[in-house]
């Protein structure tokens, strides 16, 4: 259950259009991309969500059980990765 005050925000759309656009920091954030995005592709979104997440904020990516083991050197500890057949999904926190 949520608590008074805290604020959910969905968004459904392209990255890269919706790191141009946002403004605010983020706790908590869930990365679906289409599972033929390369590694260096997704390097690099993840690279500009930096200047909107928190320190400490947690970002979980589902990709392909198939993907290259991805490796982000700017901020982000991979905590855990569990596969579910031709899913993987990685738990990575944000340090600034």
């Amino acid at each position: 259950a949520l608590q008074a005050g805290v604020l959910v925000t969905l968004q459904q759309q392209d990255v890269a259009r919706f790191l141009q656009k946002i403004a605010s920091e983020y706790d908590l954030v869930f990365i679906d991309p289409p599972y033929e995005v390369n590694n260096s592709e997704l390097i690099g979104q993840l690279s500009a969500l930096t200047k909107h997440l928190a320190d400490g904020a947690l970002v979980c990516i589902e990709r392909s059980s198939r993907s290259e083991r991805l490796t982000p050197d700017f901020g982000f500890s991979e905590l855990e990765t569990k596969t579910y057949g031709d899913t993987a999904v990685s738990f990575w926190q944000f340090a600034k």
